[in-house]
C-alpha cells in the first residue's frame, strides 16, 4: 500500500466535488487540520462525527540503550533516560473502519 493519497490530491477532489479552485481547497484543509492541532494543543479530544477521535496519549519516561553494532558510531551501551511526552493518537471508529474493509474485502480494525 504505498500510494499515499496526499494533501494535493485531496485538495484537487475536494475542489472539483465544491467546486472551489484547488488553492481554495487546500486552504480548507489547512483550516481543518490547524483547529484539530489547536483543540489539541488546549488538552481537548477532537471527535469527528462516523470517522474517528484524534486524543493525546501520555508517554511515560523510559531508559534508553545503544544496541551493540549500530551503524551511526554512538558508542554502544550507552544508555540514557527519554523524557516524558505526549503522543498524538487516533482512534478510527468502528463504522470507518468497517467501511475501509469493505472496499479491501478485508478486515480492518
Amino acid at each position: 500500500m504505498e500510494n499515499p493519497f496526499d494533501k494535493t490530491e485531496l485538495s484537487f477532489a475536494i475542489s472539483e466535488e465544491f467546486e472551489l479552485t484547488p488553492t481554495a481547497a487546500k486552504n480548507v484543509i489547512n483550516l481543518v487540520f490547524e483547529k484539530i492541532q489547536n483543540a489539541l494543543s488546549e488538552g481537548r479530544t477532537v471527535e469527528l462525527h462516523e470517522i474517528g477521535a484524534f486524543s493525546l496519549k501520555e508517554k511515560a519516561a523510559r531508559i534508553g540503550r545503544v544496541p551493540d553494532g549500530n551503524p551511526d558510531g554512538i558508542q554502544e551501551g550507552v544508555v540514557w533516560e527519554t523524557p516524558p511526552r505526549l503522543k498524538v493518537v487516533f482512534k478510527a471508529y468502528t463504522a470507518f473502519a468497517e467501511h475501509i474493509g469493505e472496499k479491501l474485502d478485508r478486515v480492518v480494525y
